[in-house]
């Protein structure tokens, strides 16, 4: 075998353990990350922390931004996960929001009200589903939009779910990808 060619597959294994090394940096990274998010963020629910740990992974695994309010760059645009929100007398588990590139913080394209109804908390009474149906007119009047997930739907497929979530917000649910559909 000549030179050029044992410094060519040298290089191709180079590649490849480099590609491992990064991965598995990232993996760790990723996890430490979503950890310390969960904490700083103080969700309750494992329903909700579920869901949040899936929405970040399919923002990643459709190479979008995670928005940055607090963000300088006038190029700065994506999403913005808002857990735990207050809308007039109303807690939301989250609002998701789509800011465009250019005018950070003026250029919301789209955004949705979502709630995970987990058996444990939601429609148990006659009074808790009252409740529910007023906060979902109360953001209607808004002009909200408002996806409900039961917690069965999250923890059976978060993935599927976070992707009906981003693909609604950057309106291309057929170009938004799961991590199954990503690695398949």
């Amino acid at each position: 075998m000549g030179a050029k060619k044992e410094i060519s597959l040298r290089v191709i294994e180079i590649v490849n353990q480099s590609s491992s090394f990064v991965g598995k940096y990232e993996e760790e990274s990723f996890s430490q990350n979503m950890m310390c998010d969960l904490q700083e963020i103080g969700l309750e629910s494992p329903i909700e922390m579920a869901l949040y740990v899936a929405l970040e992974t399919v923002l990643k695994i459709n190479f979008l931004t995670r928005f940055d309010m607090e963000g300088e760059s006038v190029c700065t645009g994506g999403i913005l996960i808002s857990p735990q929100v207050k809308i007039g007398n109303y807690r939301i588990d989250f609002m998701v929001s789509y800011y465009g590139y250019g005018d950070p913080g003026k250029t919301k394209l789209r955004e949705v009200v979502v709630e995970c109804d987990g058996t444990a908390f939601h429609e148990r009474t006659e009074k808790e589903r009252r409740y529910e149906k007023q906060r979902d007119r109360y953001m209607q009047k808004l002009g909200l939009k408002v996806f409900r997930f039961t917690g069965k739907e999250i923890l059976d497929d978060p993935y599927e779910v976070a992707k009906e979530i981003i693909g609604y917000v950057t309106n291309s649910e057929e170009n938004t990808v799961t991590p199954t559909e990503y690695f398949s």
